[in-house]
């Protein structure tokens, strides 16, 4: 994953590039808190009134700088996530010298021809997208149609913000942190966020399946493009196995969550021709013998981590932190987390809920 984040300046009117619209301490700030989600390396620029933010984690082109894949004469484009398919779209729809080295390059190029009208619909994977025409100063966003990505919204005196983190975004636009009472009671009531927004006033999240341009006076963007619909999977056991050999190709070790299941059982299936790369995880339980049977099967070692209450006490507090919400679902692979960092991986690999996102495995 990545941290991104941008701000509109309040201010329209053109500064200069050597006037900076964002101070150095809002900045340390920023970074400081984009830094957990992109250890690897960290770029500030900013055209006319619009500053933006990237921290990254370098999986796939890591021999490229970030400004390499980044950004150009005319775009700055700020992506987290992964789309799968980059090279069959840079093989459509553009005519590139040399094939592309990550799918933030291939974005760019094709915001560089298409502008508003990239075919964003063709992306296949899970991403939070933010893309600034440096000459014409029109900004736009745009989340997976599952909103697997996070990507937050607010407007407030020092202007319009975009942020991975409900937190960067209250202090890039000036806003002091308000609780939302209706989200609270979302959850004390039902236990989870049946909403679209987060536990903080001011701060929305952007809409998945949308790309919208993103105006500097606050919440009123208009949608360029609705992919909503192109939500159903559609990936082949080829694209999977593609994505991983793209985890692999550095050779560093990679986690991979293993609770036993059908969906981790076929990843671990597919990652056991990369079995020296592979460190499984599972978090301990009743269904342990299970994938340790799996982990055998495959050839695979299997490290099993013990629950721990502080730890799913942190968790629940980066929750909030990291997406202003917090959800049942993500305490377990964030318990494993803890672990897989402590272990210095960087990458941790998950088929977790295929049944509850896809209806069924019919």
């Amino acid at each position: 994953m990545c941290g991104i984040a941008c701000l509109i300046s309040a201010d329209l009117q053109a500064r200069g590039d050597s006037a900076p619209i964002v101070d150095s301490a809002t900045q340390e700030r920023v970074l400081t808190d984009l830094k957990l989600r992109g250890p690897d390396e960290k770029s500030v620029n900013q055209s006319g009134p619009i500053c933006t933010f990237y921290c990254r984690l370098a999986v796939t082109g890591a021999g490229r700088s970030l400004d390499q894949v980044s950004q150009n004469e005319d775009w700055i484009v700020l992506f987290n996530g992964e789309v799968v398919n980059f090279r069959l779209l840079a093989a459509k729809y553009l005519e590139l010298l040399e094939e592309p080295v990550s799918d933030t390059q291939t974005i760019l190029e094709l915001f560089t021809k298409f502008g508003a009208q990239i075919p964003i619909g063709d992306f296949k994977g899970m991403f939070a997208v933010v893309a600034v025409d440096k000459k014409s100063g029109r900004v736009f966003a745009a989340r997976d149609p599952l909103g697997i990505k996070p990507l937050f919204l607010g407007h407030g005196p020092k202007g319009t913000a975009l942020a991975s983190t409900p937190k960067t975004v209250l202090d890039l636009a000036g806003l002091i942190p308000e609780e939302n009472p209706r989200a609270s009671a979302s959850h004390l009531l039902l236990g989870g966020p049946f909403w679209t927004g987060n536990l903080f006033q001011d701060v929305m999240e952007v809409e998945s399946g949308r790309l919208i341009e993103v105006p500097a006076e606050g919440f009123g963007g208009g949608v360029v493009t609705d992919f909503s619909d192109y939500w159903a999977p559609s990936q082949s056991s080829g694209d999977i196995d593609s994505v991983l050999s793209e985890y692999f190709a550095a050779d560093d070790q990679v986690a991979l969550l293993l609770s036993g299941g059908i969906d981790s059982s076929y990843l671990a299936m597919l990652a056991s021709d990369y079995r020296d790369q592979v460190v499984c995880y599972h978090l301990e339980s009743v269904e342990t013998h299970i994938a340790e049977r799996v982990a055998s099967r495959f050839g695979l070692e299997l490290r099993v981590v013990k629950p721990d209450l502080a730890v799913f006490h942190e968790t629940h507090k980066r929750l909030i932190h990291n997406f202003g919400v917090t959800f049942s679902s993500a305490h377990i692979p964030g318990s494993v987390a803890h672990a897989v960092h402590r272990a210095g991986l960087k990458v941790m690999l998950s088929a977790n809920g295929a049944d509850e996102l896809f209806f069924g495995y019919s």
